[in-house]
């Protein structure tokens, strides 16, 4: 398995594989949750370990659960998120030089 967690007095230990994961993802996936979440994010061995406390109230081991679950689903969100990004960045390019070139050719026109 690329990653696994484990929790201890109301803090959660997540080891994620950074060859799996960009640090990019990662930082997305933990933004989503700052609100409810602290997180310390290092790298050791080819991996991030990622602590994620609760900022209000303390948890139940299912209910921590359940958060670091959703933290997994934000990661492969993220991930699929900047994966797209990362395809589409060509297109996007072209939009925009089109779009600056018609401006640019309207200013022409106007002057």
């Amino acid at each position: 398995m690329n990653s696994s967690f484990e929790i201890n007095n109301h803090e959660a230990l997540i080891k994620i594989n950074s060859e799996l994961y960009e640090k990019d993802v990662l930082l997305q996936a933990t933004y989503t949750l700052l609100e409810e979440f602290y997180f310390l994010l290092d790298l050791k061995d080819n991996y991030f370990i990622v602590s994620m406390k609760p900022k209000e109230k303390k948890l139940s081991v299912e209910e921590f659960e359940k958060e670091i679950l959703r933290f997994y689903d934000e990661l492969i969100e993220a991930a699929a998120y900047i994966e797209q990004l990362k395809k589409t960045s060509g297109i996007r390019e072209a939009l925009l030089e089109s779009a600056l070139f018609s401006q640019k050719k309207l200013d022409e026109d106007n002057k």
